[in-house]
């Protein structure tokens, strides 16, 4: 839903990590958007909801769709804490599946007359 197309994590940063990982400050975003839905137009797709757990902090995002509106929450939680630099490709492999599920698209399609 939301379109981040940048991404930080290349692999040549992720295989030549020399120090370890400190995050300073834990903290809690929450995030809702609500579209209202054209007329003439019926929801085709809907992303799937998504729930991600780690060590370094908890994702989830729903979509909720009823009569003309759709609900998305998006709620990411990090969490402060220092790790070493063998656990920077599993930080990248979090922080890029939250990149893929925030490209995840509701879908219109126009109703047929």
């Amino acid at each position: 839903m939301i379109n981040t197309s940048i991404n930080l994590f290349t692999s040549s940063k992720v295989d030549n990590r020399k120090l370890s990982v400190v995050q300073k400050y834990s903290y809690h975003d929450r995030d809702s958007i609500v579209f209202m839905l054209p007329k003439g137009y019926q929801v085709e797709t809907i992303p799937r909801a998504k729930t991600i757990s780690t060590e370094y902090g908890n994702y989830s995002s729903t979509v909720t769709v009823k009569d003309d509106r759709a609900v998305y929450i998006r709620e990411l939680t990090i969490n402060k804490a220092e790790w070493p630099k063998e656990n920077y490709p599993s930080m990248v492999e979090f922080y890029s599946n939250i990149v893929s599920n925030d490209r995840a698209r509701l879908v219109l399609k126009e109703q047929a007359q």
